[in-house]
Formats: structure tokens, C-alpha cells, sequence
């Protein structure tokens, strides 16, 4: 008997396999592929946070027009006759509460070509905060004395001849210096009667002109002036500066009384010797103000404005003024430091 015949179908079977049907591999699909899927993938993703983030804007779009109409509505319910210039200010209004509600700048200049043209174009530069401005500086204290002033306390024998005392001084003190300045005597006045004090000897006030740097020099001759002349070199007070060693008097009193030596320093300022014999600048507390009126200090004579200069070379004071009346005259009954020298208080 023949063996049975077999159909082409029959025969060996083939490995291919479709996909999802069941004893089947699946094609192969490479890195490239996957990597191409995620790429198409996510591009798809972002279209769509894209158009949904489009419709949002849009609607917020919708609304902030929606809010400035309403606020413009509100505005013009209060103006009676709105023109030109009054949109202009609403529309400057409007600008401003959007940008500090944080809205967009893009968003609202939008705005403003659509529904604000009637009110013409907007002034950008109103927009920006300007900077806080720094506080004004404090005003200069007042001037106390005058840089390019001394006032001299000259014996009456001596005025006609002050210039040349001072040029000689000066060429003494010291050799080769040389210094421009100008002197000009003050028009003595009738003394007070009736006073009581001791009777001061005869002196003129002088003043002497020069360069404010120089001023320091010519200061710094009184100890000479004072030893060989009898001439006082003192400061030249302003009224302000009159006034305010006229205040610090009182505590000017008070170190002299503790023996703490006292002692007129650029004219207002006060200056004392410590306990441990170091001469210290007084910064407070002040006493109460003096009487009205010039003051002796004791200090350097009594006549005068500012500083003087005594014998010994140190820097003296006395109280006074270098404008009006007679310039550091005693009061009545007060006399004037006793001594053999009037400015041995300033050693």
C-alpha cells in the first residue's frame, strides 16, 4: 500500500510569528525607535500644556478686560463732565492699579490700544517709581569766631605803633617768616559810669586782618606780645560765638572753683586738667546759662573776645564779645583777676 500523500501545508512549519497572536514573537524594535517614541510623545504633551496654557491666558485676557471696565465705569460715576483729559487720568489711574495688582505690562498696553485710544498716548516714564531721595544733609554749625581775624587788647601808648610790634615779634620769634596782614584800631568808647569795679588799665581794642591760614601764626606770638608789650591777643567772636560762651560761663565757674585750671579752647570750647594732670576737653554736662550781659572769666584780663594767649606761652580767654558794646567788660562790682599778672591763670 502507498503511504498517504501529504499536503503542501503539511509540511515544516515556519518560526514567523504576528504580533499579538498568541505563540508569536513580536518584530524587533531598536533604541532609536523608543527613543523617537518618547520624543513624538512628549512633543504631543507640550502642544497640549501649550494650548490649554493659551485658552488660560485667554480667559485671564477676558477677565482683566472685564476688571477695567468695571473700574473705569466706577471712576466715571463720579465725574460729571468727562473729556479728554480726564480719560487720560483714568487710564493713568487704571495703569497703576493693575501694575500693582500684577497684571502683565504687555497685557495692559494692549488694553490701551483697544479702548484707550480717545485719551492720546500715555506718558511711559510716569509708570516708574522714582527712588526715595536721600534726606537733606544737616545744616553747618554755626561760625563761632572768624578765620581770618585776632582781636589785640593793645595799651593806648603802643596802638599807633601795633604793626610794627607785631612785624618785630614776628622776624624775632621766628627768622625768615614772612606774613601780609592789616591792622585796624576800634574807635574808643566813653566807659560807664557810676560802676563799681576796679578801674582797668588803658587799652584799645585792635584788630588784625590776615589769611586764614596764617592766622595760627600770628596767634601763637602772644606769649611775646604779652612778656615784652603787655598786648593780649585774643579771638575774634562772632555774635553766635559771643553767645554760646556767654551759656558755657557757668560751667567755666564751676572747674575754676574745683581748681581744675579751666581754660578757653577756639574760642566757645572749655578744656581742663584731670586728675591725673592730663588736660582734657570738656564735653558735658553743661551748666545753666549766665546772666545777660558781658562776663569776666578771670581768665586772660577782662576786655576782649576769644582766646589769649599768656604769658607763659599757653592759651588763655577771656569773656567778651568782638561785636557791640565794650567787648568783655566786668560787670559792676566785679573786678578783674588779681595777681601780678592777669594771665597767669592760663600757666
Amino acid at each position: 500500500m502507498g503511504s498517504p500523500s501529504r499536503s503542501p501545508k503539511s509540511g515544516k512549519k515556519g518560526n514567523k510569528r504576528t504580533i499579538n497572536s498568541p505563540g508569536r514573537e513580536e518584530p524587533y524594535i531598536s533604541k532609536a525607535q523608543k527613543l523617537d517614541a518618547q520624543v513624538v510623545a512628549r512633543r504631543q504633551e507640550l502642544r497640549a500644556e501649550a494650548t490649554a496654557a493659551s485658552q488660560q491666558a485667554a480667559m485671564e485676557a477676558a477677565q482683566n478686560a472685564t476688571t477695567l471696565q468695571e473700574l473705569k465705569g466706577i471712576i466715571q460715576s463720579f465725574c460729571s463732565d468727562f473729556d479728554a483729559k480726564l480719560a487720560r487720568h483714568i487710564g493713568l489711574m487704571c495703569r497703576k492699579i493693575l501694575l500693582l495688582l500684577g497684571f502683565d505690562s504687555s497685557l495692559i498696553d494692549q488694553l490701551e490700544e483697544q479702548g484707550w485710544q480717545a485719551a492720546g498716548p500715555l506718558p511711559r516714564d510716569q509708570f516708574h517709581v522714582p527712588p526715595h531721595a536721600p534726606p537733606p544733609p544737616p545744616p553747618p554749625p554755626p561760625l563761632v569766631l572768624h578765620p581770618d581775624r585776632l582781636l589785640l587788647e593793645v595799651p593806648v601808648a603802643c596802638v599807633a605803633d601795633t604793626a610794627k610790634i607785631v612785624e618785630q615779634t614776628l622776624a624775632t620769634a621766628r627768622p625768615g617768616a614772612r606774613i601780609n596782614f592789616d591792622v585796624m584800631p576800634r574807635t574808643p568808647k566813653a566807659p560807664a559810669t557810676g560802676g563799681g569795679g576796679r578801674a582797668r588799665p588803658e587799652t584799645r581794642l585792635v584788630d588784625v586782618y590776615m589769611m586764614p591760614s596764617s592766622r595760627k601764626s600770628l596767634a601763637t606770638l602772644g606769649g611775646e606780645l604779652f612778656r615784652r608789650h603787655g598786648i593780649v591777643v585774643r579771638d575774634a567772636l562772632t555774635r553766635a560765638g559771643v553767645e554760646l560762651r556767654r551759656q558755657r560761663y557757668a560751667t567755666y565757674a564751676r572747674l575754676r572753683e574745683e581748681q581744675k585750671r579751666p581754660r578757653w579752647e577756639n574760642g566757645v570750647d572749655v578744656s581742663y586738667v584731670n586728675q591725673a594732670g592730663v588736660r582734657m576737653l570738656y564735653t558735658g554736662p553743661w551748666d545753666g546759662p549766665a546772666p545777660s550781659g558781658p562776663q569776666n572769666n578771670g581768665n586772660g584780663g577782662s576786655g576782649g573776645s576769644g582766646s589769649g594767649t599768656g604769658a607763659g606761652g599757653g592759651a588763655g580767654s577771656a569773656v567778651g564779645g568782638a561785636t557791640g558794646g565794650v567787648p568783655g567788660a566786668p560787670p559792676r562790682g566785679v573786678a578783674p583777676p588779681t595777681g601780678p599778672s592777669a594771665m597767669e591763670a592760663n600757666r
